[in-house]
């Protein structure tokens, strides 16, 4: 059983290696000419300012329900609470993975489209995507899979130790519902902008 259980941060490992080759083929397409490169590098500067204001606010967060569920919840509520932080910290890594794949692949995508037509256009922007959607699984099976390797040998038969496993989740679920508001937000504001110009 215990060699089964192995399989989920291996294989979450292994969905990492292929995010890496995903992620170095998108950025070996061509970005187009230098004004679509200016404009892409300006989304990009705005996307990662966006990130950086979005994990300082939730970070805040993030310490607030730390030192709640360390101080009240009983009896794991320390453990619980590292994993909380492991799982919000594992989702805002995952939020700049996809970030950074898809501002750049946005540009890639439209000069696929321009160049080689809509089937080529159709494969930058299916592997720019699917380059968060590994991340987020490999990651989380890393995360989930070693922490409830780490536990398990910490409390052995104790299945009430479990429970803590409910804090990665909730940590990762929060910070993930936290980025999709404020994206919501933030993504409005430019078509808002546009009808304005």
């Amino acid at each position: 059983m215990m060699q089964a259980i192995w399989l989920a941060p291996l294989l979450g490992l292994v969905s990492l290696v292929v995010v890496v080759f995903m992620y170095a083929w998108l950025m070996r397409q061509s970005d187009g000419n230098e004004t679509m490169q200016s404009i892409a590098r300006q989304i990009q500067e705005g996307a990662a300012a966006y990130m950086s204001r979005q994990s300082m606010n939730v970070s805040i967060f993030l310490v607030v329900v730390f030192v709640l569920l360390a101080v009240f919840l009983k009896p794991f509520g320390l453990p619980t609470a590292i994993a909380f932080a492991l799982g919000g910290i594992t989702s805002m890594v995952c939020g700049w993975i996809g970030m950074t794949a898809a501002t750049r692949a946005h540009v890639r995508t439209t000069q696929a489209a321009n160049k080689r037509g809509v089937s080529a256009a159709l494969s930058v922007a299916y592997n720019g995507g699917s380059v968060m959607g590994l991340a987020v699984a490999g990651i989380g099976l890393i995360g989930f899979g070693g922490l409830y390797i780490f536990l398990t040998r910490r409390y052995g038969g104790d299945p009430s130790y479990l429970a803590i496993l409910n804090g990665f989740a909730m940590g990762a679920s929060s910070i993930a519902l936290f980025m999709r508001v404020g994206g919501g937000i933030y993504t409005k504001s430019a078509p808002t902008s546009a009808d304005l110009v």
